[in-house]
Order: structure tokens, then sequence, then C-alpha cells
């Protein structure tokens, strides 16, 4: 009989963040027990200053990109041109395309906060 090792991945805003001893200690400890982790950080660190002992992590790390766009008039006047050449070449089409894609791209979570699906399959990718 064979025995997987146990793998557990920690799911952060911001990974390694100095104010965050408790994690890092936790971390720790369950890589001293043998357990294998992984991390996901949704964020770059900003800070330049970090705990010393994040060094003795072995866990691998995935920053999870950011899909939110940065935000460009120019951007957002082609956008908008674009959108309105589409509606007045087929109004019924758009109209179907803009229902279907808002209804499929937020979600709720388990305590009722609207997340995009855009970030989940982001994760979903990242852990498979």
């Amino acid at each position: 009989m064979v025995i997987k090792k146990q793998k557990i991945g920690y799911l952060l805003k911001v990974y390694p963040r100095l104010s965050e001893t408790f994690i890092l200690n936790e971390i720790l400890e369950l890589e001293r027990q043998g357990l294998d982790l992984h991390i996901f950080s949704l964020r770059l660190p900003q800070d330049e200053k970090f705990n010393p002992t994040v060094s003795k992590v072995e866990a691998e790390v995935t920053y999870i990109p950011s899909l939110k766009p940065i935000f460009k008039w120019i951007n957002a006047l082609s956008l908008v041109w674009a959108n309105l050449r589409l509606f007045i070449q087929n109004p019924w089409r758009y109209l179907k395309a803009w229902y279907y894609h808002s209804s499929e791209s937020i979600e709720y979570n388990k305590t009722g906060i609207l997340v995009p699906k855009k970030d989940a399959k982001a994760l979903a990718a990242a852990l498979s």
C-alpha cells in the first residue's frame, strides 16, 4: 500500500508579509511535521522588510496574477466605441451576449460576497 504525502494549500492575500508571523509559524510547524505545502499569493509583497525566518520556508510559492486591468482613458474610449459599433450592427446579438456575460462573470461565495469567476478560474488553473 502506497501512502500519499498530505498536501495543503495556503491562499494568502500577500506573501510574505512582515505582520503575518502567526501564518509563518504555522507553515514552518506543518513543514516540520512533514506535510507538503503550497502557498498561493494573490499579490506580490510591497514591503522590502521580511521576517528573517521566511527563508526557512520550503513550500513552493505561486503568485496569482491580477486579472484587473490598469485603467487608461484611451482604452476606455476605444472600448466604448467598439461596443457602440457592435450594438449598431446587431442590437439583439449584442444584448444577448451582454446578458450572458454579465450573468456568468460573477458568483456569490459561501459568505454571500460577490466574487469574479475569472479569479476563481485563475486559481483553479494554478492548482492543476
